[in-house]
C-alpha cells in the first residue's frame, strides 16, 4: 500500500495525515482480528500472552535480540512504575548501542515525576518527538516484531494487561508505516536541562512545543523552568508572532521559518 501524507490541493496536509493514519489504524484493527492469534506464541503471526510472567520473558527476549532501533509510540496514562522500568530498559539499549525513537503523546507529561523519568532517557540520548495524541501504545524492534496490549483502543498503557506480539506479517508492516508517518509529522523533542529565564534560545523550544499542542505546565516541566516563567514565555512569543491562540503562534512560527 502506498500512503502519500500530503493533502491533495488547497488541503491542509494535517487533516491528509490524519485521514493516512486513521485508515492505517482501521487497517490494523481488521487483520488483529483476521489473524489467526496463538496463546503463548506457536510461531504465528500474532501470539497473545496473558500470563505476565512469560510476557515478562518474551519482552527481555526481544530486547536482547535487538540489534539496531527500537521504536515506540507512548500515549498516557504512563504510571510512576512502569514508567521507571521503560526508562531502565530504554537506557540499558541506549548502552548497547541501540538508537531509540519514540513519539510521545502530550499527555504523557502531564505528571511532573513522570516527565522527570522521561526526559532522563532522552538526555541519554533518545530521539523524541511529540504529538497531541497517539492511537495506540507500541514497541518496535528492529524491523522484525512488535509488542502491544492486546486491547490498543483502551487509553491505558501500562499496567498488567494481555499483550500481544506481532511477527513478519502485513499487519507489522502496517505498524511499522504507523509510526513512520506519526514520527514525520510529530514535533522533535528539545534536549532538556535547567533553561536560563533570560536566555532567548530556550523560545524556539517553547514554539516547538506549542505546535505541537502542549500546556504551559509541560512546557515548564520538560524545560525545567518555574510555571510563571514558561507563561510568561508563552505570552511574550504570542505577543511578538500578532497570534491570537497558542496554535496560531505555531503556525506563524512554521510560516516564518522559526522551527
Amino acid at each position: 500500500m502506498s500512503v502519500n501524507a500530503d493533502a491533495g490541493d488547497g488541503g491542509n496536509p494535517l487533516e491528509g495525515f490524519a485521514s493516512h493514519l486513521n485508515g492505517l489504524a482501521r487497517m490494523a484493527d481488521q487483520l488483529m482480528g483476521q489473524y489467526g492469534a496463538a496463546a503463548g506464541g506457536n510461531g504465528q503471526a500474532v501470539e497473545i500472552y496473558d500470563d505476565f510472567a512469560v510476557l515478562h520473558e518474551v519482552h527481555a527476549g526481544l530486547r536482547e535480540q535487538t540489534v539496531r532501533q527500537v521504536r515506540d509510540l507512548s500515549r498516557p496514562p504512563m504510571t510512576g512504575p512502569d514508567v521507571r522500568d521503560d526508562v531502565n530498559e530504554q537506557l540499558a539499549m541506549l548502552d548497547r548501542g541501540i538508537s531509540a525513537r519514540t513519539v510521545y503523546g502530550a499527555g504523557c507529561f502531564d505528571d511532573s515525576e513522570v516527565a522527570r523519568q522521561l526526559r532522563t532517557v532522552i538526555e541519554a540520548g533518545e530521539e523524541a518527538r511529540i504529538v497531541p495524541d497517539v492511537p495506540m501504545t507500541v514497541r518496535i524492534f528492529d524491523d522484525d516484531c512488535a509488542m502491544l496490549p492486546y486491547y490498543p483502543s483502551e487509553s491505558a498503557s501500562g499496567g498488567e494487561q494481555p499483550h500481544m506480539v506481532v511477527r513478519q506479517s502485513r499487519l507489522l508492516e502496517l505498524i511499522i508505516s504507523m509510526f513512520e508517518l506519526l514520527w514525520t509529522a510529530a514535533t522533535p523533542l528539545p534536549r532538556s536541562g535547567r533553561a536560563d529565564s533570560a536566555d532567548p534560545s530556550i523560545d524556539r523550544d517553547v514554539l516547538l512545543y506549542l505546535a505541537s499542542g502542549a500546556t504551559d505546565g509541560m512546557i515548564a516541566r520538560h524545560l525545567n523552568v518555574s510555571p510563571r516563567t514558561a507563561q510568561r514565555r508563552v505570552r511574550a512569543l504570542m505577543e511578538s508572532l500578532g497570534a491570537g491562540s497558542r496554535f496560531q503562534a505555531g503556525i506563524q512560527a512554521a510560516r516564518r521559518k522559526l522551527l
